[in-house]
């Protein structure tokens, strides 16, 4: 019965963030991944999120942020659910 009230509890705590219509990246203009021409959004991380959101039915929306700092500041902060960019692993 403990299990039932837990998966219950963990459902409506994360139901609303499932349920939700759009995935929001944030990014930052860095050629050739992340720019904007003519206020369209382009380049290989913008179509790669973009092919994501389409294979699991979701539309993206990119916040692009003026900083690496800035775009990573709003994932930490819950403010994005993620950051798309030539984000690379350094010290």
């Amino acid at each position: 019965m403990h299990r039932i009230w837990l998966a219950l509890l963990c459902f409506l705590a994360f139901a609303p963030k499932l349920l939700a219509q759009d995935l929001v990246f944030s990014t930052v203009s860095r050629e050739p991944f992340s720019l904007e021409i003519s206020g369209q959004d382009t380049g290989f991380s913008v179509d790669l999120i973009q092919a994501i959101g389409a294979d699991i039915n979701k539309s993206v929306v990119l916040d692009r942020k003026d900083s690496f700092s800035a775009m990573l500041g709003a994932v930490q902060s819950a403010e994005v659910d993620g950051a798309i960019a030539n984000i690379s692993i350094t010290a």
